[in-house]
Protein backbone atom coordinates (compact mmCIF):
# COMPACT_ATOMS: atom_id res chain seq x y z
CA UNK A 1 0.00 0.00 0.00
CA UNK A 2 1.01 3.56 -1.18
CA UNK A 3 0.69 6.65 -0.06
CA UNK A 4 -1.78 7.34 -3.14
CA UNK A 5 -4.07 4.09 -1.64
CA UNK A 6 -4.26 5.90 1.79
CA UNK A 7 -5.19 9.08 0.80
CA UNK A 8 -7.94 7.37 -1.34
CA UNK A 9 -10.18 5.95 1.29
CA UNK A 10 -13.14 7.39 2.32
CA UNK A 11 -13.95 7.45 5.81
CA UNK A 12 -17.96 7.00 6.14
CA UNK A 13 -19.28 8.96 9.50
CA UNK A 14 -22.22 6.58 10.48
CA UNK A 15 -25.15 8.30 11.33
CA UNK A 16 -23.20 11.36 11.35
CA UNK A 17 -20.76 9.83 13.62
CA UNK A 18 -20.52 10.51 17.39
CA UNK A 19 -20.11 14.20 17.67
CA UNK A 20 -23.90 14.48 18.98
CA UNK A 21 -27.16 12.36 18.88
CA UNK A 22 -27.23 10.02 16.08
CA UNK A 23 -28.91 11.32 12.87
CA UNK A 24 -29.46 14.67 14.90
CA UNK A 25 -28.99 18.23 12.93
CA UNK A 26 -26.34 19.19 15.46
CA UNK A 27 -24.56 15.79 14.59
CA UNK A 28 -24.28 16.46 10.98
CA UNK A 29 -23.87 20.23 11.16
CA UNK A 30 -20.54 19.35 13.94
CA UNK A 31 -19.49 16.29 11.25
CA UNK A 32 -19.50 18.86 8.23
CA UNK A 33 -17.57 21.51 10.53
CA UNK A 34 -14.90 18.87 11.63
CA UNK A 35 -14.32 18.44 7.67
CA UNK A 36 -14.12 21.71 7.66
CA UNK A 37 -11.38 21.78 9.80
CA UNK A 38 -9.25 18.84 7.93
CA UNK A 39 -10.15 19.78 4.62
CA UNK A 40 -7.16 16.76 3.56
CA UNK A 41 -9.98 13.73 4.93
CA UNK A 42 -12.22 12.26 2.30
CA UNK A 43 -15.05 12.33 4.35
CA UNK A 44 -18.81 11.13 3.43
CA UNK A 45 -21.91 11.78 5.81
CA UNK A 46 -23.79 8.36 6.18
CA UNK A 47 -27.62 8.74 7.15
CA UNK A 48 -30.95 7.24 7.40
CA UNK A 49 -34.19 7.79 5.95
CA UNK A 50 -37.71 6.87 6.28
CA UNK A 51 -41.39 8.06 5.53
CA UNK A 52 -43.38 9.97 7.43
CA UNK A 53 -47.15 10.29 8.16
CA UNK A 54 -48.89 12.60 5.28
CA UNK A 55 -49.36 16.07 6.55
CA UNK A 56 -52.90 16.95 7.87
CA UNK A 57 -53.67 18.60 4.70
CA UNK A 58 -52.94 15.50 1.99
CA UNK A 59 -49.77 16.58 1.14
CA UNK A 60 -46.69 14.02 1.32
CA UNK A 61 -44.37 14.71 3.95
CA UNK A 62 -40.56 14.59 3.04
CA UNK A 63 -38.41 12.15 4.39
CA UNK A 64 -37.03 12.33 7.69
CA UNK A 65 -33.69 11.28 8.97
CA UNK A 66 -33.85 8.74 11.52
CA UNK A 67 -32.52 4.82 11.74
CA UNK A 68 -35.16 2.58 13.68
CA UNK A 69 -38.21 2.35 12.42
CA UNK A 70 -40.14 3.69 16.03
CA UNK A 71 -38.86 6.94 17.67
CA UNK A 72 -38.99 4.92 20.99
CA UNK A 73 -35.01 4.49 21.21
CA UNK A 74 -33.99 8.04 19.96
CA UNK A 75 -36.48 9.96 21.57
CA UNK A 76 -38.80 10.59 24.10
CA UNK A 77 -42.07 10.13 22.18
CA UNK A 78 -43.46 6.54 21.55
CA UNK A 79 -44.46 4.86 18.85
CA UNK A 80 -43.69 4.33 14.42
CA UNK A 81 -42.36 6.97 12.91
CA UNK A 82 -44.92 6.62 10.30
CA UNK A 83 -47.59 7.64 13.03
CA UNK A 84 -46.34 10.83 12.82
CA UNK A 85 -46.10 14.11 10.34
CA UNK A 86 -42.96 15.58 9.49
CA UNK A 87 -43.46 18.82 11.62
CA UNK A 88 -44.07 16.44 14.91
CA UNK A 89 -41.23 14.44 14.06
CA UNK A 90 -38.96 17.56 14.42
CA UNK A 91 -40.42 18.90 17.11
CA UNK A 92 -39.94 15.77 19.29
CA UNK A 93 -36.96 15.94 22.27
CA UNK A 94 -34.21 13.53 21.37
CA UNK A 95 -32.88 11.41 24.35
CA UNK A 96 -29.25 11.50 25.33
CA UNK A 97 -28.03 8.04 24.45
CA UNK A 98 -24.80 8.91 22.83
CA UNK A 99 -21.80 8.38 25.64
CA UNK A 100 -18.37 8.58 23.57
CA UNK A 101 -18.92 11.73 22.23
CA UNK A 102 -16.39 13.47 19.51
CA UNK A 103 -15.32 17.15 21.03
CA UNK A 104 -15.36 19.28 18.52
CA UNK A 105 -14.14 23.63 18.84
CA UNK A 106 -18.04 24.21 16.79
CA UNK A 107 -18.05 27.71 18.50
CA UNK A 108 -15.72 29.27 16.36
CA UNK A 109 -17.60 30.78 13.17
CA UNK A 110 -14.21 29.67 11.12
CA UNK A 111 -11.50 27.10 10.88
CA UNK A 112 -7.72 28.02 11.18
CA UNK A 113 -7.50 27.33 7.83
CA UNK A 114 -9.79 29.99 6.81
CA UNK A 115 -12.86 27.42 5.79
CA UNK A 116 -16.20 28.74 7.46
CA UNK A 117 -18.18 26.41 10.09
CA UNK A 118 -22.08 26.03 10.36
CA UNK A 119 -23.58 27.58 14.08
CA UNK A 120 -24.94 24.90 15.72
CA UNK A 121 -27.44 25.61 19.02
CA UNK A 122 -29.35 23.36 21.04
CA UNK A 123 -32.24 23.70 18.44
CA UNK A 124 -30.80 21.34 16.11
CA UNK A 125 -30.41 18.54 18.58
CA UNK A 126 -33.47 17.23 16.54
CA UNK A 127 -35.17 15.33 13.62
CA UNK A 128 -34.22 16.52 10.56
CA UNK A 129 -35.31 16.48 7.31
CA UNK A 130 -33.25 14.75 4.43
CA UNK A 131 -33.57 18.09 2.44
CA UNK A 132 -32.15 19.92 5.24
CA UNK A 133 -28.96 17.83 5.67
CA UNK A 134 -28.57 18.06 1.76
CA UNK A 135 -28.88 21.89 2.02
CA UNK A 136 -26.46 22.04 4.84
CA UNK A 137 -23.71 19.81 3.10
CA UNK A 138 -24.32 21.83 -0.21
CA UNK A 139 -23.54 24.58 1.23
CA UNK A 140 -20.57 23.52 2.84
CA UNK A 141 -19.24 22.08 -0.69
CA UNK A 142 -19.58 25.23 -2.61
CA UNK A 143 -17.29 26.71 -0.71
CA UNK A 144 -15.11 23.68 -0.50
CA UNK A 145 -14.46 23.47 -4.73
CA UNK A 146 -14.29 27.41 -4.25
CA UNK A 147 -10.86 26.51 -2.49
CA UNK A 148 -10.43 23.79 -4.78
CA UNK A 149 -11.13 20.80 -1.94
CA UNK A 150 -13.36 17.75 -2.69
CA UNK A 151 -16.75 17.52 -1.61
CA UNK A 152 -18.04 16.23 1.34
CA UNK A 153 -20.53 13.03 0.17
CA UNK A 154 -23.91 11.68 1.65
CA UNK A 155 -24.40 8.33 1.80
CA UNK A 156 -28.54 7.72 1.95
CA UNK A 157 -29.73 4.38 3.96
CA UNK A 158 -33.27 3.80 2.74
CA UNK A 159 -33.52 -0.25 4.09
CA UNK A 160 -34.76 0.65 7.71
CA UNK A 161 -37.87 0.48 7.19
CA UNK A 162 -39.22 -2.95 8.64
CA UNK A 163 -39.77 -4.69 12.10
CA UNK A 164 -37.32 -6.43 13.61
CA UNK A 165 -38.63 -9.76 12.31
CA UNK A 166 -39.36 -8.34 8.93
CA UNK A 167 -35.52 -7.36 8.96
CA UNK A 168 -34.28 -11.08 10.26
CA UNK A 169 -35.95 -12.45 7.66
CA UNK A 170 -34.82 -10.22 5.04
CA UNK A 171 -30.99 -10.30 6.47
CA UNK A 172 -31.19 -14.23 7.34
CA UNK A 173 -33.76 -16.39 6.15
CA UNK A 174 -34.55 -15.54 3.17
CA UNK A 175 -31.07 -15.19 2.04
CA UNK A 176 -30.29 -18.67 3.38
CA UNK A 177 -33.66 -20.13 1.31
CA UNK A 178 -32.04 -18.46 -1.50
CA UNK A 179 -29.05 -20.41 -1.85
CA UNK A 180 -30.63 -23.39 -1.80
CA UNK A 181 -33.55 -22.29 -4.29
CA UNK A 182 -31.85 -19.38 -6.44
CA UNK A 183 -35.17 -16.98 -7.31
CA UNK A 184 -37.37 -18.24 -4.71
CA UNK A 185 -37.44 -15.47 -2.56
CA UNK A 186 -37.30 -12.38 -4.11
CA UNK A 187 -40.41 -11.37 -3.85
CA UNK A 188 -41.53 -12.40 -0.70
CA UNK A 189 -41.55 -8.27 0.46
CA UNK A 190 -42.81 -5.20 -1.73
CA UNK A 191 -40.00 -2.97 -2.44
CA UNK A 192 -40.82 0.44 -0.39
CA UNK A 193 -42.03 2.20 -3.44
CA UNK A 194 -43.64 5.46 -1.60
CA UNK A 195 -40.25 5.88 0.22
CA UNK A 196 -37.98 5.77 -2.98
CA UNK A 197 -40.84 7.73 -4.82
CA UNK A 198 -40.36 10.13 -2.46
CA UNK A 199 -36.52 9.70 -2.08
CA UNK A 200 -35.66 9.99 -6.05
CA UNK A 201 -37.58 13.28 -6.10
CA UNK A 202 -35.65 14.73 -3.22
CA UNK A 203 -31.80 13.78 -4.66
CA UNK A 204 -32.80 14.36 -8.24
CA UNK A 205 -30.90 18.24 -8.52
CA UNK A 206 -29.21 18.78 -11.88
CA UNK A 207 -26.85 21.43 -10.50
CA UNK A 208 -26.22 19.42 -6.74
CA UNK A 209 -22.39 19.54 -5.97
CA UNK A 210 -22.86 17.04 -2.87
CA UNK A 211 -21.86 13.59 -4.35
CA UNK A 212 -25.09 10.93 -3.20
CA UNK A 213 -24.56 7.61 -2.28
CA UNK A 214 -27.38 4.72 -1.93
CA UNK A 215 -27.12 2.35 0.95
CA UNK A 216 -29.52 -0.67 0.68
CA UNK A 217 -29.42 -3.92 2.90
CA UNK A 218 -30.00 -7.64 2.62
CA UNK A 219 -31.11 -9.58 -0.57
CA UNK A 220 -33.22 -7.10 -1.22
CA UNK A 221 -30.54 -4.52 -2.25
CA UNK A 222 -30.80 -5.04 -5.77
CA UNK A 223 -34.06 -4.81 -6.39
CA UNK A 224 -34.88 -1.82 -4.41
CA UNK A 225 -31.91 0.37 -6.04
CA UNK A 226 -33.11 -1.04 -9.41
CA UNK A 227 -36.63 0.47 -8.93
CA UNK A 228 -34.76 3.37 -7.74
CA UNK A 229 -32.65 4.11 -10.08
CA UNK A 230 -35.07 3.73 -12.72
CA UNK A 231 -37.28 6.60 -10.93
CA UNK A 232 -34.45 9.04 -10.94
CA UNK A 233 -33.52 8.27 -14.51
CA UNK A 234 -37.52 9.20 -14.93
CA UNK A 235 -37.05 12.02 -13.43
CA UNK A 236 -33.12 13.35 -14.38
CA UNK A 237 -31.31 11.36 -16.65
CA UNK A 238 -28.53 13.22 -16.05
CA UNK A 239 -27.74 12.57 -12.46
CA UNK A 240 -24.61 10.64 -11.31
CA UNK A 241 -24.83 8.08 -8.67
CA UNK A 242 -22.94 6.44 -5.96
CA UNK A 243 -24.34 3.46 -5.04
CA UNK A 244 -23.48 1.44 -2.07
CA UNK A 245 -24.79 -2.33 -2.02
CA UNK A 246 -24.57 -3.97 2.16
CA UNK A 247 -24.57 -7.38 1.59
CA UNK A 248 -25.02 -8.85 5.35
CA UNK A 249 -25.09 -11.88 5.03
CA UNK A 250 -22.89 -14.69 2.87
CA UNK A 251 -21.00 -10.90 1.98
CA UNK A 252 -19.69 -12.50 -1.31
CA UNK A 253 -23.17 -13.37 -3.20
CA UNK A 254 -22.14 -10.77 -6.13
CA UNK A 255 -23.35 -13.10 -8.97
CA UNK A 256 -27.13 -12.60 -7.16
CA UNK A 257 -26.75 -9.30 -6.56
CA UNK A 258 -26.28 -9.02 -10.39
CA UNK A 259 -28.80 -10.99 -11.36
CA UNK A 260 -31.32 -8.77 -9.00
CA UNK A 261 -29.85 -5.35 -9.83
CA UNK A 262 -32.31 -5.23 -13.14
CA UNK A 263 -30.81 -1.79 -14.75
CA UNK A 264 -29.42 -3.25 -17.77
CA UNK A 265 -26.11 -4.52 -18.68
CA UNK A 266 -24.95 -1.15 -20.25
CA UNK A 267 -26.22 0.96 -17.13
CA UNK A 268 -24.71 -1.46 -14.51
CA UNK A 269 -21.21 -1.81 -16.39
CA UNK A 270 -21.30 1.82 -16.41
CA UNK A 271 -21.52 1.93 -12.59
CA UNK A 272 -18.80 -0.71 -12.23
CA UNK A 273 -16.64 0.75 -14.58
CA UNK A 274 -16.67 4.54 -13.16
CA UNK A 275 -15.99 3.44 -9.65
CA UNK A 276 -19.58 4.39 -8.93
CA UNK A 277 -20.36 0.39 -6.86
CA UNK A 278 -19.28 -0.15 -3.74
CA UNK A 279 -20.10 -3.73 -2.22
CA UNK A 280 -19.75 -2.97 1.78
CA UNK A 281 -19.13 -6.25 4.18
CA UNK A 282 -19.81 -6.14 8.08
CA UNK A 283 -16.17 -6.39 9.40
CA UNK A 284 -17.53 -8.74 12.46
CA UNK A 285 -17.79 -11.47 9.77
CA UNK A 286 -14.87 -12.69 10.06
CA UNK A 287 -15.17 -13.44 13.91
CA UNK A 288 -18.40 -14.79 13.61
CA UNK A 289 -16.91 -17.37 11.30
CA UNK A 290 -13.98 -17.91 13.05
CA UNK A 291 -15.88 -19.69 15.69
CA UNK A 292 -18.04 -20.81 13.88
CA UNK A 293 -14.85 -22.69 11.82
CA UNK A 294 -13.52 -23.26 15.36
CA UNK A 295 -16.77 -24.78 16.76
CA UNK A 296 -17.01 -27.08 13.57
CA UNK A 297 -13.70 -28.69 14.60
CA UNK A 298 -14.53 -29.26 18.01
CA UNK A 299 -17.51 -31.44 16.98
CA UNK A 300 -15.39 -33.23 14.15
CA UNK A 301 -17.23 -31.37 11.47
CA UNK A 302 -15.81 -30.37 8.56
CA UNK A 303 -16.94 -26.85 7.18
CA UNK A 304 -16.95 -27.85 3.33
CA UNK A 305 -19.52 -29.73 4.14
CA UNK A 306 -21.82 -27.70 5.91
CA UNK A 307 -21.33 -25.21 3.10
CA UNK A 308 -21.53 -27.30 0.57
CA UNK A 309 -25.40 -26.85 -0.42
CA UNK A 310 -24.15 -22.77 -1.01
CA UNK A 311 -22.63 -21.58 -4.45
CA UNK A 312 -19.14 -21.59 -4.58
CA UNK A 313 -18.98 -17.28 -4.65
CA UNK A 314 -20.25 -17.87 -1.34
CA UNK A 315 -17.03 -16.64 0.52
CA UNK A 316 -16.10 -18.14 4.32
CA UNK A 317 -13.92 -15.06 5.21
CA UNK A 318 -14.29 -11.42 4.11
CA UNK A 319 -10.50 -11.79 2.37
CA UNK A 320 -12.07 -13.80 0.10
CA UNK A 321 -15.48 -11.47 -0.19
CA UNK A 322 -13.03 -8.40 -1.31
CA UNK A 323 -11.30 -10.34 -3.65
CA UNK A 324 -14.32 -12.05 -5.53
CA UNK A 325 -15.92 -8.24 -5.39
CA UNK A 326 -12.31 -6.56 -6.50
CA UNK A 327 -12.07 -9.54 -9.56
CA UNK A 328 -15.48 -8.25 -10.77
CA UNK A 329 -14.33 -4.36 -10.55
CA UNK A 330 -16.45 -3.63 -7.39
CA UNK A 331 -14.82 -1.37 -4.86
CA UNK A 332 -15.21 -2.62 -1.53
CA UNK A 333 -15.29 -1.29 2.04
CA UNK A 334 -16.38 -2.15 5.78
CA UNK A 335 -19.00 -1.31 8.42
CA UNK A 336 -19.51 -0.45 11.38
CA UNK A 337 -15.96 -0.71 12.10
CA UNK A 338 -14.84 1.50 15.26
CA UNK A 339 -11.90 -0.01 17.30
CA UNK A 340 -8.90 1.45 16.06
CA UNK A 341 -7.02 -2.31 15.70
CA UNK A 342 -10.19 -3.43 13.66
CA UNK A 343 -9.75 0.09 11.69
CA UNK A 344 -5.97 -0.65 11.31
CA UNK A 345 -6.48 -4.05 9.94
CA UNK A 346 -9.54 -2.81 7.59
CA UNK A 347 -7.11 -0.04 6.08
CA UNK A 348 -4.31 -2.86 5.61
CA UNK A 349 -6.64 -5.45 3.68
CA UNK A 350 -7.02 -2.33 1.01
CA UNK A 351 -10.61 -1.66 1.39
CA UNK A 352 -11.98 1.42 -0.32
CA UNK A 353 -14.10 2.86 2.46
CA UNK A 354 -14.40 2.50 6.34
CA UNK A 355 -18.12 3.30 7.96
CA UNK A 356 -17.04 4.03 11.72
CA UNK A 357 -18.81 6.10 14.48
CA UNK A 358 -15.60 7.54 15.02
CA UNK A 359 -14.33 9.31 12.33
CA UNK A 360 -11.63 11.19 13.33
CA UNK A 361 -10.21 7.58 14.59
CA UNK A 362 -9.94 6.45 11.17
CA UNK A 363 -8.29 9.57 9.85
CA UNK A 364 -5.72 9.70 12.97
CA UNK A 365 -4.68 6.21 11.91
CA UNK A 366 -4.44 6.96 8.29
CA UNK A 367 -1.78 9.83 9.19
CA UNK A 368 0.14 7.95 11.01
CA UNK A 369 0.27 4.66 8.63
CA UNK A 370 1.61 7.47 6.06
CA UNK A 371 4.01 9.16 8.20
CA UNK A 372 4.89 5.14 8.86
CA UNK A 373 5.15 4.92 5.03
CA UNK A 374 7.73 8.09 4.93
CA UNK A 375 9.69 6.83 7.79
CA UNK A 376 10.77 3.68 5.95
CA UNK A 377 10.67 5.31 2.08
CA UNK A 378 12.84 8.39 3.43
CA UNK A 379 14.99 7.78 6.32
CA UNK A 380 16.42 11.40 6.26
CA UNK A 381 12.29 12.37 6.99
CA UNK A 382 12.15 10.26 9.50
CA UNK A 383 14.88 11.81 11.50
CA UNK A 384 13.85 15.54 10.53
CA UNK A 385 10.40 15.00 11.68
CA UNK A 386 11.25 12.65 14.68
CA UNK A 387 8.68 10.26 13.66
CA UNK A 388 8.29 7.74 16.23
CA UNK A 389 8.92 4.01 15.57
CA UNK A 390 5.15 2.03 15.31
CA UNK A 391 5.81 -0.18 18.22
CA UNK A 392 6.43 2.71 20.74
CA UNK A 393 4.05 5.08 19.22
CA UNK A 394 0.68 5.95 20.19
CA UNK A 395 -1.85 7.03 16.83
CA UNK A 396 -0.93 10.67 16.06
CA UNK A 397 -3.61 13.39 16.16
CA UNK A 398 -4.29 15.00 12.61
CA UNK A 399 -3.16 18.13 11.67
CA UNK A 400 -5.02 21.16 12.74
CA UNK A 401 -5.72 19.19 16.24
CA UNK A 402 -9.15 21.17 16.90
CA UNK A 403 -11.47 18.20 17.32
CA UNK A 404 -10.41 15.24 19.24
CA UNK A 405 -11.26 12.15 20.48
CA UNK A 406 -12.42 12.03 24.26
CA UNK A 407 -13.44 8.60 24.97
CA UNK A 408 -10.96 5.56 23.67
CA UNK A 409 -11.76 2.25 22.17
Amino acid sequence: MVISDLNKIKIVAHRGGKFDEENTLANFKKALNYAQINPDINLMIELDVQSPKPNYDGTNGNLVVIHDSTVNRTTLGRGLVSSYTQNELISLPIRNINQRRISIKHHKISASNGLPLLSVSGSDRRIPLLKEVLEITETVNINRLNNNIAPVGVGIDFTHVASRFERFKDHVLYPFLEKLNPGSQLNKVSPPTKLLEQLALEISDKKRLTPIQLISQGIYSGRNLSLLIKLIEKINGQFHLAIQASTSHFPADIISLKRSLDIGTTSLSELIESKRFTVNYNHKWDRRAFWFRHLARIFGLRINDLYSLLPKNVALSNKQAMKIASDQGFLTGFWTVNKSKHIEKAIKSGTNSITTDFPNKAAKIIHAMKAEFLAQTNPRIFQNNNVIPKESRKVPKTPQTEAELISGD
